[in-house]
C-alpha cells in the first residue's frame, strides 16, 4: 500500500517521472501478463471474478458453518481470512497502480499531436456535424447491413482488425506501436450492459474486454477504445479520440463505419447541448434513414437494459474517474467532441457541404 501511494504521489506531482514510466517501465507488462492470457479463449478477468466470488462465498459459509457449531476454530479462522483478504487487496492495488493509476497522469497523444485544444464556436460545432453526416453518408454504399438494416459484423473478425488498426496507428504515434494482446468477448455480457459498461480494461491480467451483446457499429470502436487503455492511455475523451482515428484509418469500412457513427453519436449530443431546438432538428434531419435507424436502436436498447444497478454503476465509475485524477468524473466523456474539433480544424475554417 505504501510503495502504491509514493507511486502515485510522484506521478501526480512528478512529469518527468510519468512520462519514464510510461514510455520504459508500463510496456512490460503488455509483453508479460498480456501475452500470457492473450491465447485464452475467454477473459482471464472474467474468470478471475467468478473465482473470487467463489472464494468469498465459501469463507461466507464456512464462519457461517462455524459460528452455529460454536467450533474453537473460529477465531483463528477469521483471522486468516481478514490476513488474506488484506494481502489480496493490497497486491491488487499495486498491480493497478502498476499498469492502470500513474498513467492517468501521463501526457495526452494530443500533445505529441500537435492539436490545440480549445473550445470551438457554435458554428464550428455544426460544421463538424455536418462533416460527419458527410462521412458517414459515404461509407454507407460499402457496409454490410443485416435483416434489421442495420450494421452487420458477420464475417468480419473484429478482434484481429481493431488490432491491425491500432497497430497501422501506431506507425503514426509511436507510443500505439508494439505488441496487443487479444481482445475478449465478455461471456456475461447481457449482465454487464444492465451495468451500462460496453467494455473494460483489465489492469490485473492487462486484457481489453468487450461487450458482444450492444448494437453492432458500437462494437468495433469499443475495442479500440479498450486496446488504448491497454497501451497506456487511460483518460476517456482520449480513449475514445485514439479508437476513432484507429476505426478512420483502418482497411476495413465496417471499422470506418463504426468510428464515424460513435464520432457522430458525441457530436450530437454536444449540439444538442448548444445550438437551439430548431438548428439541432434541421442538421438532425440531414441524417440517413439507416444512421438514424441505428441510433434509435442505441437508444432502445439502452433503455431495456437500464436498471437501478445501472445508476449505481455509474455514479461508482463517476467516482473512480474523479479520484483518477479526471475531475470532470464521468463527464469528462464528451471532451472526445474537443479533440475532433481540434483534429479537423483546418477544414472547419472553411465552409463544408453536403
Amino acid at each position: 500500500m505504501l510503495l502504491s501511494i509514493i507511486l502515485l504521489i510522484l506521478a501526480r506531482t512528478e512529469e518527468g517521472f510519468v512520462q519514464w514510466y510510461a514510455a520504459t517501465v508500463f510496456p512490460l507488462f503488455p509483453n508479460t501478463l498480456g501475452r500470457l492470457f492473450s491465447p485464452l479463449p475467454v477473459s482471464a478477468f472474467e474468470l478471475a471474478l467468478a473465482l473470487i466470488l467463489l472464494m468469498l462465498c465459501f469463507t461466507v459459509l464456512k464462519i457461517l458453518f462455524l459460528l452455529l457449531t460454536r467450533s474453537p476454530r473460529l477465531k483463528p479462522f477469521l483471522s486468516k481470512s481478514f490476513k488474506r483478504i488484506i494481502c489480496l487487496l493490497s497486491c491488487s492495488f499495486l498491480i493497478f497502480t502498476l499498469t492502470g493509476a500513474i498513467n492517468y497522469s501521463r501526457a495526452e497523444l494530443a500533445d505529441s499531436a500537435d492539436l490545440k485544444i480549445q473550445k470551438a464556436d457554435e458554428q464550428e460545432l455544426v460544421k463538424l456535424s455536418l462533416l460527419l453526416i458527410e462521412d458517414v453518408s459515404k461509407l454507407l454504399k460499402q457496409v454490410p447491413i443485416d435483416e434489421e438494416g442495420l450494421l452487420s459484423l458477420e464475417g468480419l473478425d473484429i478482434e484481429q482488425e481493431s488490432i491491425a488498426a491500432m497497430k497501422n496507428l501506431g506507425g503514426k504515434y509511436s507510443a500505439l506501436s508494439g505488441y496487443y494482446p487479444n481482445p475478449k468477448p465478455v461471456l456475461l455480457s447481457k449482465s454487464m450492459s444492465y451495468l451500462g459498461i460496453t467494455g473494460i480494461f483489465s489492469p490485473f491480467t492487462v486484457e481489453a474486454n468487450y461487450n458482444k451483446d450492444v448494437p453492432s457499429y458500437i462494437i468495433p470502436y469499443t475495442i479500440c477504445h479498450e486496446l488504448a487503455h491497454l497501451k497506456g492511455f487511460m483518460k476517456e475523451d482520449e480513449a475514445n479520440f485514439i479508437a476513432y482515428l484507429a476505426c478512420r484509418n483502418s482497411s476495413s469500412e465496417q471499422l470506418q463505419y463504426s468510428g464515424a457513427v460513435n464520432a457522430l453519436s458525441y457530436t450530437l449530443s454536444a449540439l444538442y447541448k448548444n445550438v437551439d431546438s430548431e438548428m439541432y432538428a434541421e442538421i438532425y434531419n440531414l441524417i440517413p434513414e439507416q444512421i438514424k435507424g441505428e441510433l434509435e436502436y442505441n437508444a432502445i436498447y439502452w433503455d431495456k437494459h437500464t436498471s437501478t444497478a445501472t445508476h449505481v454503476a455509474e455514479k461508482a465509475n463517476n467516482q473512480y474517474l474523479k479520484a483518477n485524477d479526471q475531475t470532470s468524473g464521468s463527464r469528462s466523456y464528451g471532451a472526445m467532441v474537443d479533440l475532433l474539433l481540434s483534429e479537423f480544424h483546418h477544414i472547419l475554417q472553411g465552409d463544408v457541404l453536403l
